[in-house]
């Protein structure tokens, strides 16, 4: 499927404020190479609009894998205190992930959920460098095929990154694959 046909059938999604349109792209493309029927997780949705462009995705390309979306939504906001707050987050991501029985929202923080086997992780969560290793510890073993992250550039990860010791590829503008 070409770029231009991708984008056609997730172009209803896209909020482009909130969605670098590459970086979602590369997470497509990694999508069409997965090899299992495993789920998907987001690490860190804010208000759903990545998270709404793969589910759309994935429906209509009739992919198997569901997606496990996993934010802690208002409980976590004073990290960024430009971004509206409010019950409004978690009721946003909800309504836009109504339409899709494939995917499961899990209200909490990363750390305290169970992790699970998945085909491929996205990690966009908490930014600051203990969270960052903290998650990658956590939920890299658990990525069978794929673990990308948001915000490869950003000071706190690259430390987490060195402290762990991994070399991180950059895949799309400040996306990075482990």
């Amino acid at each position: 499927m070409t770029t231009q046909e991708k984008l056609a059938l997730i172009s209803s999604k896209i909020d482009t404020e909130m969605i670098n349109v590459d970086n979602l792209l590369t997470i497509l493309q990694y999508i069409d190479l997965l090899q299992t029927d495993l789920p998907i997780i987001e690490i860190g949705c804010y208000r759903g609009g990545t998270s709404s462009c793969i589910a759309e995705y994935l429906t209509e390309t009739k992919k198997p894998q569901g997606l496990v979306v996993i934010d802690p939504f208002e409980q976590f906001i004073d990290q960024h205190p430009d971004w509206p707050t409010g019950t409004g987050n978690e009721a946003i991501t909800r309504s836009r992930l109504e339409p899709y029985p494939q995917v499961e929202i899990i209200k909490g923080f990363s750390f305290a959920v169970p992790p699970r086997d998945a085909s491929l992780i996205f990690l966009d969560g908490d930014h600051s460098t203990p969270a960052f290793m903290q998650d990658v510890t956590k939920w890299r073993p658990y990525a069978k095929e794929y673990f990308l992250f948001h915000d490869l550039n950003y000071e706190p990860i690259q430390k987490a990154l060195a402290q762990l010791g991994l070399p991180a590829e950059e895949i799309s503008h400040n996306l990075g694959k482990l």
